[in-house]
C-alpha cells in the first residue's frame, strides 16, 4: 500500500483526478458505451476515469493530436469568452448615456406636443374672438344700412 491507501482507493483517487482534469472523449470506450457512462480521458493515462475506477482494460485511446485539438478548442472558446465579456462591459458603460438620450428625446417630444396644444388653443381663442367681432361689426353695419 503506497501512502496507506489500498489499490482500490488509489484507483478511485486517480479516477477523480482524471474526471477533474480530463476531457470528454470524442469516441467513448466500449465499457462506457455499454454502461451508458460518460467517458472522460486525460493525456498520459491509458484508461478513462470509469475504466480506472472499475479496474478494467479501457478500449479508449486518443492521440496527442486529438488532445491538442481539444486543448486548442478550449483556448479558442476562452478567448471568445473574454472578448464577449469585454464587449458586454463596453456596452454596459454605454447604456447610461443611451438612457439619458432617450429621456431627453422624450422630454423634447412632450414639449413639442405642449407647444402644438398651446398654438391650437390660441388659434381657437382667436377664431372665437374674430367671430364675435365680425358679428358685432355686421350688426353695426346692418343699423347703418337700414
Amino acid at each position: 500500500m503506497a501512502g496507506g491507501l489500498t489499490k482500490v482507493q488509489q484507483r478511485l483517487r486517480l479516477a477523480i483526478k482524471i474526471e477533474a482534469h480530463g476531457f470528454l472523449n470524442m469516441a467513448p470506450c466500449p465499457q462506457c458505451v455499454s454502461s451508458n457512462s460518460i467517458c472522460i480521458v486525460r493525456e498520459g493515462n491509458v484508461r478513462c476515469s470509469v475504466c480506472t475506477r472499475k479496474n478494467v482494460k479501457c478500449g479508449s485511446t486518443f492521440s496527442d493530436a486529438e488532445y491538442d485539438s481539444v486543448e486548442a478548442q478550449k483556448r479558442e472558446l476562452k478567448a471568445r469568452r473574454r472578448a464577449i465579456q469585454a464587449q458586454l462591459a463596453s456596452l454596459a458603460q454605454q447604456l447610461p448615456s443611451i438612457e439619458q438620450q432617450l429621456d431627453r428625446l422624450d422630454d423634447k417630444q412632450k414639449k413639442m406636443v405642449d407647444r402644438e396644444s398651446d398654438v391650437l388653443g390660441e388659434l381657437e381663442n382667436f377664431s372665437a374672438g374674430d367671430s364675435v367681432a365680425m358679428m358685432s361689426n355686421t350688426s353695426a353695419f346692418d343699423d347703418v344700412v337700414d
